[in-house]
């Protein structure tokens, strides 16, 4: 780690500046040791709870199976009565537990795919081969290829060759163009008067602090590298030392804080329009925040709209850190089952004792709506034990299933909404009677998943049927699940944020992006454009809706 240190520093130059970077080097070696110290003390606290859950579990499968053993002997003592009908329903109960836990165990996917019934086999045609993928946004350039001179002469008769205008063979080749950077000198030429008057021409002000070195274009870089692409800012400093460029990570991260501050109206502005929507998707997860006081498990929301999404960062997943995020939002919530926003539904119109100051935040006014996807999945897993479930999830692939067709009308041309209402009245309703007929013949045996399954159901009947009622409710909250995707593959990149100054811009640039990935902005230009005008004037504002309309009216 301190390879070529040791020379340099038992023979110091007497150049200043080769002891600013002896310094510079050092100080960066001492950072990378302390890194990797911590990632190391990381990697054995993980490994150590690891165990600790594999022996926890492993001690509950010895319970278990002794006491199945021992309810069997108990069994095969009695012939008959209540007694044996009780032990008999104990046993399979624990016999669901097992399966259960062997299952978290042992098994080896996630994934929620049931598998489908056989079909007849169709013919397919035989697969030669496949297209190039079109690049209709790369730029193009064009390169020709001539014989040498020598060349130009017919290896047949002798003759010289002619060029056969409009005749080439093409090909393409698509390159990869290194990053580079490189350092621009603006020279701002002075004037003077016989009268002792100076002027000095204005140069182009794209600094991202006022007196710093760094360009805005090199700040929106790094911004996109971290949020993004989920790329920290460590690895960052490693691949530009390669290009030539020596910066530290608290360099980087003062550039991208100063980004954030002066994109701080334009995060307000996209607040405000998620929240003037009249459907929202809630979503939230764990985030670490990493302090002097040890790492401690913060909430990383997302509120989710047509246009605009927006992430908090917050040290709650309560309900006053609910009633934040909505801020007094009057619409929709599509969730999962989380209790509290199924609280906050019923404090609809009236005045909140939940916190300490009620005035504070307002109490949103909301219609809550609960996600089949959630509701489906403790029936999923217990369909793979037994198939007791099996019925009903069936019902609920028919549901998806005319969700379906209504999107393919739509894509067709037609009113998802008037499509949606329409086939929801002639189907989607009788469906729900079926399951609602299911649910009530359940007698599912206590603490297994089905009965879990069965549970949701009975708590959010009201909340999942809502759909039938309004055609702009979906039947998911997948879009909440698809936003916060990106966030939790940075969390494991960069493990979490350091301060409440790195919650905040973390939570605005992760806003930011996946409202570009929304609206269809291109991120880069985006940030660009808005960096750029916020430099020109403060309070200027430029949301991704906004930059998309533009550009759509520019052309």
């Amino acid at each position: 780690m301190f390879d070529g240190l040791e020379d340099d520093v038992l023979n110091p130059s007497s150049n200043t500046d080769e002891l600013d970077v002896l310094r510079e080097k050092l100080a960066q070696a001492e950072q990378r040791h302390a890194q990797a110290e911590q990632s190391r003390k990381r990697a054995e606290r993980a490994q150590a709870v690891a165990e600790y859950k594999a022996k926890a579990l492993t001690v509950e499968l010895k319970v278990v199976l002794r006491r199945l053993s021992e309810l069997r002997g108990q069994v095969t003592r009695l012939k008959g009565g209540d007694e044996r009908t009780q032990l008999e329903l104990e046993i399979r109960g624990l016999e669901a537990r097992l399966a259960d836990a062997q299952k978290e165990a042992y098994g080896t996917t996630k994934s929620e795919r049931r598998a489908r019934k056989a079909a007849k086999p169709r013919e397919r045609a035989v697969q030669t081969g496949h297209a190039p993928t079109p690049q209709p946004s790369l730029p193009r350039d064009e390169v020709l290829h001539l014989l040498d001179e020598a060349d130009q002469v017919c290896p047949c008769c002798g003759d010289p060759l002619h060029v056969m205008t409009g005749q080439l063979e093409t090909s393409e080749l698509i390159i990869a163009v290194e990053r580079s950077y490189r350092i621009v000198v603006h020279g701002r030429q002075k004037y003077s008067c016989r009268c002792g008057h100076i002027d000095t021409a204005i140069g182009a002000e794209t600094r991202t602090m006022p007196g710093g070195r760094y360009d805005l274009s090199f700040t929106v870089q790094v911004a996109l590298d971290k949020y993004l692409d989920h790329l920290p800012l460590e690895r960052q400093v490693d691949r530009m030392a390669r290009q030539g460029l020596r910066v530290t990570s608290q360099t980087l991260w003062d550039q991208v804080f100063a980004l954030y501050t002066l994109l701080l109206p334009t995060l307000v502005a996209l607040k405000a329009e998620c929240l003037a929507q009249e459907l929202l998707h809630l979503d939230e997860t764990r985030f670490r925040k990493m302090g002097k006081g040890g790492t401690k498990k913060w909430w990383l929301w997302v509120a989710s709209g047509t246009y605009a999404v927006v992430f908090h960062l917050l040290p709650s997943r309560g309900t006053d850190a609910a009633k934040l995020v909505l801020d007094g939002y009057t619409g929709t919530v599509v969730s999962d089952g989380y209790k509290v926003y199924q609280s906050l539904a019923k404090l609809a119109g009236a005045s909140s004792q939940l916190s300490a100051d009620p005035s504070e935040v307002p109490v949103p006014t909301i219609k809550h709506a609960v996600c089949w996807a959630h509701a489906r999945r403790p029936l999923f897993v217990a369909e793979n034990n037994t198939d007791h479930a099996t019925a009903v999830l069936d019902l609920i692939e028919e549901l998806f299933r005319v969700e379906a067709r209504a999107r393919e009308r739509a894509a067709a041309g037609e009113d998802l909404l008037a499509v949606r209402k329409e086939l929801r009245e002639a189907e989607s309703r009788a469906i729900i009677e079926k399951i609602r007929t299911w649910v009530t013949k359940q007698r599912p045996l206590p603490r297994s998943k089905h009965e879990a399954g069965v549970r949701y159901l009975n708590s959010y009947w009201k909340e999942l049927t809502a759909f039938l009622e309004d055609p702009l409710i979906p039947l998911d909250n997948n879009a909440a699940e698809r936003d916060i995707r990106g966030p939790v593959v940075g969390r494991k990149n960069y493990y979490g944020v350091k301060s409440q100054g790195g919650a905040e811009a973390a939570a605005a640039f992760f806003s930011f992006f996946t409202t570009c990935r929304r609206v269809g902005a291109d991120p880069q230009k985006w940030l660009m454009a808005a960096a750029l005008a916020a430099k020109k004037d403060p309070k200027a504002v430029l949301t991704p809706a906004q930059f998309v309309a533009d550009q759509a009216a520019s052309s």
